[in-house]
């Protein structure tokens, strides 16, 4: 009865870890079987509550991904700013026009039928432009 009730607690094991794995999706596919965890994206820039000095409203955005996409599969990376999409040239994420004030920046992945696969965590930056009311203050 002992080694009956072992190998049924790792048949539940088991089954519960495969509930627990990531769905496989062709994004995914791109890394080896069992080298992924969960997959995730991330803002690196500009970091949580900084501020972006750029009198133009230019804002380099920096993004990190696991795993990478791959180039034939049908997924791509949306950038939100303040919950609004936001045209960029892929591979290419510079916000241009971005007025002065406070914003939400959130990167997603998404596949071909604009599903939701995988989203960063929200990012608060400023954007501080000169002013003709207050020259030289920063």
């Amino acid at each position: 009865m002992k080694n009956k009730n072992r190998i049924y607690a790792c048949a539940v094991a088991l089954l519960i870890a495969v509930a627990d794995a990531p769905a496989v999706t062709p994004w995914m596919q791109s890394v080896p079987a069992g080298d992924w965890g969960s997959p995730w994206i991330a803002i690196v820039s500009p970091g949580n509550d900084t501020t972006v000095f750029d009198n133009e409203g230019t804002v380099p955005v920096h993004i990190d991904l696991s795993p990478a996409l791959r180039n034939d599969a049908a997924t791509h990376i949306e950038l939100l700013l303040d919950g609004i999409q936001v045209e960029h040239k892929d591979g290419e994420f510079i916000l241009t026009g971005v007025e002065r004030g406070e914003h939400l920046l959130q990167a997603r992945v998404v596949d071909a039928n604009d599903n939701t696969l995988v989203e960063s965590e929200p990012i608060k930056f400023y954007m501080w432009q000169a002013s003709r009311l207050f020259p030289g203050r920063r």
